[in-house]
């Protein structure tokens, strides 16, 4: 079920966005740690990050990811200096 397998819901998404703006901002170490959080939130080759893609260049303002496959598309995206 690999690519298309998968499946979770919106407020899944929710808190692991939640979870990584929370890291990021070094209020909470429960999911990736803030130094791989901020590793994975930080430019690496054409302003994408780690699994991510980003806005900004200096410092990351925003983070997604999206997908699609037949019948469904998913867009993840989380804002890191307001929340």
């Amino acid at each position: 079920m690999a690519a298309a397998g998968p499946w979770t819901t919106a407020s899944d998404l929710a808190m692991l966005v939640i979870a990584i703006q929370n890291e990021y901002e070094g209020k909470a170490d429960l999911l990736l740690g803030q130094e791989l959080c901020t590793t994975m939130l930080t430019p690496q080759i054409n302003y994408k990050g780690l699994g991510v893609h980003l806005k900004g260049s200096a410092r990351a303002e925003a983070f997604w990811h999206a997908g699609n496959s037949a019948g469904y598309t998913c867009l993840l995206y989380g804002i890191t200096n307001t929340g």
